[in-house]
């Protein structure tokens, strides 16, 4: 699938001049912050961002131990088609000196 990289760019330039045009294009003097001296915004961008980031996180995680347990499905798998290619595979009269007891 590529590279990450070139899909954020287009939600990045857009989200940029969002904030360019919102800083430039307030008419607050270039000094002051409207947005930052509010302590109310800065708690609800804060409570936002630890939503963001905690949803974003569990959703990995979870895909990870989806992809775990289908990769020990997987090996599983393959150990039973490689133990019954053994059990029939001995059955050979070409391995009869080396066959254990039980075939």
């Amino acid at each position: 699938h590529g590279s990450a990289v070139y899909r954020a760019m287009l939600p990045s330039s857009i989200s940029t001049c969002v904030l360019l045009i919102g800083a430039y294009g307030s008419g607050v003097p270039p000094g002051q912050s409207s947005i930052i001296s509010n302590p109310y915004a800065v708690g609800a961008f804060v409570a936002f961002f630890t939503y963001l980031v905690t949803f974003r996180a569990n959703f990995a995680y979870k895909r990870y131990w989806e992809g775990a347990t289908s990769v020990y499905l997987m090996m599983s798998k393959w150990i039973d088609v490689g133990m019954n290619m053994a059990a029939y595979h001995y059955q050979c009269r070409q391995y009869a000196k080396v066959r254990p007891p039980a075939f």
